[in-house]
Protein backbone atom coordinates (compact mmCIF):
# COMPACT_ATOMS: atom_id res chain seq x y z
CA UNK A 1 0.00 0.00 0.00
CA UNK A 2 1.18 3.36 -0.92
CA UNK A 3 0.47 4.93 2.18
CA UNK A 4 2.71 2.25 4.14
CA UNK A 5 5.88 3.47 2.19
CA UNK A 6 8.18 5.22 4.48
CA UNK A 7 12.13 5.58 5.70
CA UNK A 8 13.11 4.67 9.31
CA UNK A 9 15.33 6.62 11.06
CA UNK A 10 15.04 4.57 14.20
CA UNK A 11 13.12 1.38 14.70
CA UNK A 12 12.43 1.81 18.38
CA UNK A 13 10.50 -1.25 18.95
CA UNK A 14 7.78 -2.10 21.73
CA UNK A 15 7.24 1.38 23.52
CA UNK A 16 5.07 1.51 26.32
CA UNK A 17 1.79 4.29 26.14
CA UNK A 18 3.90 6.30 28.88
CA UNK A 19 7.05 6.73 26.78
CA UNK A 20 5.51 8.64 23.64
CA UNK A 21 5.43 12.10 25.09
CA UNK A 22 9.03 11.91 26.07
CA UNK A 23 9.89 10.58 22.56
CA UNK A 24 8.10 13.48 21.37
CA UNK A 25 9.80 15.68 23.38
CA UNK A 26 13.25 14.54 22.37
CA UNK A 27 12.23 14.92 18.62
CA UNK A 28 11.07 18.42 19.43
CA UNK A 29 14.96 18.93 20.07
CA UNK A 30 16.36 17.85 16.90
CA UNK A 31 16.12 20.46 14.37
CA UNK A 32 17.64 20.34 10.69
CA UNK A 33 17.23 20.98 6.96
CA UNK A 34 15.50 19.92 4.30
CA UNK A 35 17.16 17.70 1.64
CA UNK A 36 17.07 15.61 -1.29
CA UNK A 37 17.89 11.76 -0.99
CA UNK A 38 17.50 9.57 -4.26
CA UNK A 39 17.11 5.67 -4.04
CA UNK A 40 18.98 3.65 -6.88
CA UNK A 41 19.46 0.00 -5.95
CA UNK A 42 16.98 -3.29 -5.08
CA UNK A 43 18.07 -5.00 -2.32
CA UNK A 44 16.76 -7.99 0.38
CA UNK A 45 16.26 -9.61 3.74
CA UNK A 46 16.39 -13.12 3.75
CA UNK A 47 13.71 -14.66 5.52
CA UNK A 48 12.50 -18.60 5.84
CA UNK A 49 8.65 -17.33 4.89
CA UNK A 50 9.94 -14.81 1.98
CA UNK A 51 12.29 -12.25 1.66
CA UNK A 52 11.76 -8.63 2.68
CA UNK A 53 12.38 -6.49 -0.68
CA UNK A 54 13.50 -3.02 -0.44
CA UNK A 55 14.80 0.31 -2.41
CA UNK A 56 17.52 1.09 -0.97
CA UNK A 57 20.46 3.85 -1.90
CA UNK A 58 23.97 2.65 -3.09
CA UNK A 59 26.05 5.36 -0.98
CA UNK A 60 25.69 7.17 2.24
CA UNK A 61 23.68 10.24 1.59
CA UNK A 62 25.46 12.33 4.49
CA UNK A 63 22.53 14.71 5.28
CA UNK A 64 20.61 11.41 6.28
CA UNK A 65 23.47 10.14 8.26
CA UNK A 66 23.32 13.37 10.05
CA UNK A 67 19.56 13.63 10.60
CA UNK A 68 19.90 9.87 12.01
CA UNK A 69 22.48 10.83 14.36
CA UNK A 70 20.94 13.59 15.64
CA UNK A 71 17.56 11.43 16.33
CA UNK A 72 19.43 8.89 18.04
CA UNK A 73 21.84 11.16 19.94
CA UNK A 74 18.21 12.46 21.41
CA UNK A 75 16.09 9.32 21.62
CA UNK A 76 19.67 7.55 23.14
CA UNK A 77 18.98 10.49 26.66
CA UNK A 78 15.65 7.94 26.71
CA UNK A 79 17.68 4.31 26.91
CA UNK A 80 16.62 4.11 22.93
CA UNK A 81 19.71 2.32 20.65
CA UNK A 82 20.05 1.86 17.43
CA UNK A 83 22.36 -1.11 16.05
CA UNK A 84 22.65 0.04 12.28
CA UNK A 85 21.68 1.87 9.94
CA UNK A 86 20.37 0.88 6.51
CA UNK A 87 18.53 3.01 5.16
CA UNK A 88 15.74 1.66 2.60
CA UNK A 89 11.76 1.43 1.52
CA UNK A 90 10.40 -1.81 1.86
CA UNK A 91 8.42 -2.64 -1.44
CA UNK A 92 7.22 -6.12 -0.11
CA UNK A 93 7.25 -8.58 2.58
CA UNK A 94 7.39 -12.31 2.50
CA UNK A 95 8.36 -12.48 -1.28
CA UNK A 96 9.31 -15.07 -3.55
CA UNK A 97 11.16 -14.11 -6.23
CA UNK A 98 11.50 -15.97 -9.83
CA UNK A 99 14.95 -14.00 -10.82
CA UNK A 100 17.71 -12.50 -8.91
CA UNK A 101 17.52 -9.08 -8.10
CA UNK A 102 20.70 -7.98 -10.19
CA UNK A 103 18.79 -8.60 -12.95
CA UNK A 104 16.28 -5.91 -11.89
CA UNK A 105 16.75 -2.33 -13.29
CA UNK A 106 15.96 0.20 -10.24
CA UNK A 107 16.02 3.35 -12.18
CA UNK A 108 16.53 6.62 -9.49
CA UNK A 109 13.66 7.57 -7.56
CA UNK A 110 14.57 10.96 -5.77
CA UNK A 111 12.01 13.05 -3.03
CA UNK A 112 12.37 15.43 -0.58
CA UNK A 113 12.62 14.83 2.85
CA UNK A 114 11.12 18.05 4.70
CA UNK A 115 9.47 16.34 8.03
CA UNK A 116 10.46 13.42 10.50
CA UNK A 117 7.11 11.47 11.97
CA UNK A 118 6.85 9.23 14.92
CA UNK A 119 4.82 6.07 13.41
CA UNK A 120 2.58 3.57 15.19
CA UNK A 121 3.35 -0.25 13.36
CA UNK A 122 0.63 -2.30 13.88
CA UNK A 123 -2.08 -5.27 12.03
CA UNK A 124 -5.71 -4.08 11.18
CA UNK A 125 -7.46 -6.55 9.75
CA UNK A 126 -4.33 -8.67 9.58
CA UNK A 127 -2.73 -5.85 7.34
CA UNK A 128 0.48 -4.03 8.68
CA UNK A 129 -0.62 -0.66 9.12
CA UNK A 130 1.59 2.43 10.23
CA UNK A 131 -0.12 6.01 11.76
CA UNK A 132 1.61 8.83 11.95
CA UNK A 133 1.40 9.97 15.71
CA UNK A 134 3.73 13.18 15.64
CA UNK A 135 5.44 15.24 12.91
CA UNK A 136 8.08 17.97 13.24
CA UNK A 137 8.56 20.28 9.75
CA UNK A 138 12.22 20.09 8.63
CA UNK A 139 13.28 24.15 7.97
Amino acid sequence: MKNNLHLTLVFLGEVEPGDVDPIIKALDNVEYKKFDISFNMLGKFSRRDGDIVWLGMDKENSDLARLNNLVCRELGKLGFRQEKFTPHITLGRRVVLKEDLASIQADGISTRVERISLMLSERVDNVLTYTEIYSKNLH
